[in-house]
């Protein structure tokens, strides 16, 4: 008669032997993913430039939300460039959310303090908020530095025409002597060789 502890361990190995193929796909499993998880290369960190264009992009679509993400990852990136800042008060006034854009604007202001479109802008948010004062002191502003604008291009424009008469003034005139008198030649004059410039479409620039 067999004794009782070998009955039990005869019954016992026939289950081992059904666990141990589990167990084995269960590891050859595990490998698989870990191979696949160390093999997936690591996504490139973006730049703060590229962070800027997508933030356009999303800002062209009037997807403000994306908008407000990208730029303020670009921030976090480089925090010293003033359409970064300008940018995202554009995408927080068209959401709605005029103290941020006004906090942006003024950070344009510190970087940029003669850019005048920035003033425009937080009037306008400022007239949102019925901040009348303010939005008035901003307008001001505006309006002083397209006066300051105007008024240096005059002064360009009168140093050039100064500059051009004065050039005309210290040119010595020149008489030119009597010719003598000389048959007239039967040749063709030469005709021009090289056509004029054409007009060139200017494209106006941002300032």
């Amino acid at each position: 008669m067999t004794p009782p502890c070998k009955r039990q361990a005869k019954v016992a190995n026939p289950q081992k032997k059904r666990l141990r193929p589990l167990i084995l796909l269960l590891v050859a499993l595990g490998v698989l993913l870990s191979f696949g998880c160390s093999a997936t290369p690591e996504p490139e960190p973006r730049s703060a430039l590229q962070y800027f264009q997508a933030g356009n992009l999303a800002l062209n679509r009037r997807d403000y939300s994306t908008s407000v993400w990208n730029y303020l990852r670009a921030i976090s990136l480089n925090d010293e460039t003033p359409e970064f800042y300008y940018n995202l008060g554009l995408a927080y006034y068209h959401i709605g959310n005029y103290p941020e854009a006004i906090d942006a604007f003024t950070s344009v202001e510190q970087l940029r303090p003669d850019h005048a479109d920035t003033y425009y802008n937080m009037a306008l948010a400022y007239h949102k908020l019925s901040r009348t004062d303010l939005a008035d002191k901003y307008y001001n502003r505006y309006q002083d530095l397209l006066s300051i604008r105007k008024a240096r291009q005059r002064l360009e424009q009168s140093k050039s025409g100064a500059q051009k008469a004065m050039s005309a003034s210290n040119t010595p005139s020149q008489t030119k002597p009597l010719a003598k008198p000389t048959r007239r030649s039967t040749k063709k004059s030469a005709s021009p060789t090289q056509p004029k410039a054409a007009f060139s479409n200017q494209v106006p620039k941002w300032d």
